[in-house]
């Protein structure tokens, strides 16, 4: 049995045993609605322009789910709600077995904490589900869905303020929605430092049941701050190495820069089925190339140059495929290539630097991308939160 039939079963027990079975009617047609949100969730995501790398997986279950919950799950004198390495043990026999068994000798209390914890179990799926949907519909939602492939660890978070319909609050007057700052939260600190603050994350999770928008962007900007500061950030974006897991969403956001508006989820959708890659304009190889008419001294600074953020563009799977170790000037003026790329910032990039591209070219690009990603993602403005 699945740790959701698991917890179900023994629900169903407590409530046979101690309640004359009075919420088995209720318990059996929330988890039903529970497994069908979940189902209809993998059905959709089956799609060749829709997957979402996390949900996507073969092992990615409604237990998944019952966890992401447990986290975001807040209520008065349960046991064990706080924890943040969380197994199906741990809601299981940490929290659901602990919290019946304290209560089976107070039926109110029991009944209480039954009901609420089926009942927001039930809305939280719905939630999830009602997320997923939409994000095939909202070009935001499905750039982080798709594109990003929003970090679970913000899951609960994430579900649960959708839930509450705070996502899009903003957090104060002319301020981010809460939606930015998880997403400000994930770009800087989970794809370009790749870090993992769970404990912190984890503490918010649990509290993201009953908090504003407001409190929950306040310790947001607190942890992001403290694991990916301004400076680190700028650090990570201009070092010779740069390989982020954002780095295709990061080249997405600045072609709809470029282009001056964003992309409808139609054109979303077109970029996601011809396959959004990383494309080096002074290519990876430079065996087909003489590095000294780039600038470069030798072979070795010409690999600690390659790799950095400003020798990046976006490109279909197919066109990249046809640039292949092409030297700078024939993809710029191969009117079948860069000039003739979906994407604006490619098209543009072509027309500006035209037939030369080199080492100070590559410096100077990553600099200005740096100073735009530092700025698109920066953190907001930390207001005082209101005295209770």
């Amino acid at each position: 049995l699945s740790a959701m039939d698991k917890a179900k079963a023994l629900l169903i027990y407590y409530s046979n045993r101690y309640l004359g079975g009075k919420l088995d009617y209720k318990i059996n047609r929330r988890f039903g609605r529970s497994f069908v949100a979940f189902d209809h969730v993998k059905e959709s995501v089956r799609e060749e322009d829709f997957r979402i790398a996390n949900i996507s997986r073969d092992d990615f279950r409604e237990n998944e789910i019952l966890r992401y919950h447990y986290l975001s799950y807040d209520y008065a004198e349960v046991e064990g709600c706080g924890e943040y390495k969380v197994s199906d043990r741990t809601v299981l026999d940490g929290f659901l077995k602990q919290t019946l068994v304290k209560h089976h000798g107070d039926v109110d209390k029991l009944r209480s904490f039954i009901d609420d914890y089926t009942s927001d179990l039930c809305k939280f799926f719905g939630a999830f589900r009602g997320l997923v949907e939409r994000s095939k519909t909202n070009a935001r939602l499905y750039k982080l869905f798709v594109v990003l492939g929003f970090s679970a660890r913000l899951y609960p978070i994430l579900i649960r303020a959708h839930q509450r319909a705070v996502l899009e609050n903003s957090i104060y007057r002319d301020g981010p929605d809460l939606l930015s700052c998880l997403e400000t939260c994930d770009v800087r600190m989970y794809k370009i430092r790749k870090g993992d603050p769970a404990a912190d994350i984890g503490k918010l999770s649990h509290q993201s049941r009953s908090r504003t928008a407001g409190e929950i962007a306040h310790s947001l900007r607190w942890i992001t701050d403290k694991f990916m500061p301004d400076y680190l950030l700028r650090e990570r974006l201009t070092s010779p190495e740069f390989h982020s897991a954002a780095l295709s969403y990061l080249l997405i956001e600045y072609d709809e820069h470029r282009h001056g508006g964003p992309h409808t989820v139609e054109e979303l959708r077109e970029l996601v089925r011809h396959t959004i890659t990383r494309e080096h304009v002074l290519p990876s190889d430079p065996g087909s190339i003489d590095v000294t008419r780039h600038g470069f001294s030798d072979t070795q600074e010409y690999r600690e140059h390659v790799d950095q953020l400003g020798n990046v563009l976006p490109l279909t799977s197919k066109m990249n495929s046809m640039c292949g170790n092409k030297s700078p000037f024939d993809k710029m003026t191969d009117h079948r290539l860069y000039q003739q790329s979906c994407y604006v910032s490619t098209r543009k990039f072509a027309q500006r630097y035209g037939e030369k591209f080199h080492k100070a070219h590559v410096i100077d690009r990553t600099g200005r991308l740096a100073s735009w990603v530092a700025q698109r993602w920066c953190l907001w403005r930390q207001e005082p939160l209101p005295k209770e």
